[in-house]
């Protein structure tokens, strides 16, 4: 094992499958750093699968108890880093294999303050290789290597931009204004990105967190230090709800869709504290469907590439509940609001006082 460098593979609800394949074909190119894989609170068939592989595997694995709470891929990585001690730090989606051995490429190239990349190439569901679409050198999240110091230097990925995407970009833009030099490795060296399924976007995300993940990195370009303390663990202990879901009976608050855009039940979410401490705010489905949606949808998806050439939006209706709950979350915290769980369809959170 080469203990210089520890790579680093965040994960959350994919199939543990994919872990085996990324390790494996670094291994059979000659690669073989220390693993961490770290588990942002999958549910609990997949950690077992995580588990069970990084037993196999002779991997490390770390549980972090954050189901319920959004995806923080910069958290995730965090935490990996602090649980290494080897010089380099490798990171990588994933949903990547590789064809090469990076690694030593990186840790041969005599610049001390370097980020390295190497360009990812998209496949489609097929999994062919010959028609992968390349991201180029605008997508630098699938693969990264640096000096550990970095993140000492830097304080780590910026744990408030949540769900993902942004945080690709943010990261290497404060290492450039720390004096860090980006170098995309040359071909041959390349990495496959598997196609998967997108949880947690477009409208499966809060509109009000992308917000807030730009308001972040405007602030970071002036700012590339982040005082924070960065990579901390999550324990059971410390998520309340999870023990209250396993066997309590919250008490319940129904919501009209986009109710929480109207004033009076906003504010009522600061009110639910008095009702008692386990609570489950219902915010309803996410889509909004009335009795001709199926009709609207079927025409929506026939008018689809004549509507995006045209710039017209035939997206199906949200309801906005979630977005506004989601803004709302830094008040409620600040004043009394413990733990939270959101369901997986964005339709419920459960609240502890």
């Amino acid at each position: 094992m080469d203990d210089s460098v520890t790579l680093i593979i965040p994960i959350r609800d994919r199939d543990a499958w994919r872990i085996e394949k990324l390790v494996g074909s670094l291994r059979s190119h000659g690669g073989d750093p220390r693993v961490i894989v770290v588990d942002y609170g999958s549910a609990r068939h997949f950690a077992e699968g995580y588990a069970k592989i990084a037993l196999s595997m002779g991997l490390e694995y770390e549980r972090m108890e954050t189901e319920g709470r959004p995806w923080n891929k910069c958290h995730a990585i965090n935490r990996g880093v602090r649980l290494a001690r080897s010089e380099y730090i490798c990171t990588v989606d994933v949903d990547i294999y590789f064809v090469t051995d990076p690694i030593l490429a990186c840790k041969e190239d005599p610049r001390s303050r370097a980020m390295y990349h190497v360009n990812a190439y998209w496949l489609g569901k097929d999994g062919n290789e010959r028609s992968a679409r390349p991201a180029g050198l605008g997508g630098p999240g699938g693969y990264q290597f640096i000096a550990r110091r970095a993140f000492e230097e830097s304080g780590g990925y910026d744990e408030r931009i949540v769900y993902w995407g942004q945080e690709d970009n943010d990261w290497p833009e404060r290492l450039k204004a720390l004096g860090y030099e980006l170098v995309w490795l040359p071909e041959p060296h390349r990495v496959y990105h598997q196609w998967h399924e997108s949880p947690e976007a477009g409208s499966l995300r809060p509109t009000t967190a992308s917000f807030e993940t730009m308001r972040c990195c405007i602030a970071n370009r002036a700012g590339p230090v982040i005082l924070q303390d960065w990579g901390k663990a999550v324990p059971f202990s410390e998520r309340p709800v999870l023990e209250a879901m396993r066997g309590g009976n919250p008490i319940g608050i129904k919501l009209e869709p986009n109710a929480l855009m109207k004033y009076y039940p906003a504010i009522g979410l600061m009110e639910t504290k008095n009702s008692g401490p386990f609570i489950e705010v219902v915010l309803g489905p996410r889509f909004i469907r009335r009795p001709l949606s199926t009709a609207s949808e079927l025409i929506a998806s026939v008018l689809r590439p004549l509507t995006a050439i045209a710039g017209l939006d035939c997206s199906k209706k949200i309801n906005r509940n979630f977005d506004y709950f989601y803004a709302a979350l830094p008040a409620l915290k600040d004043n009394g609001l413990t733990d939270y769980y959101i369901s997986r369809d964005l339709s419920s959170v459960f609240l502890i006082w």
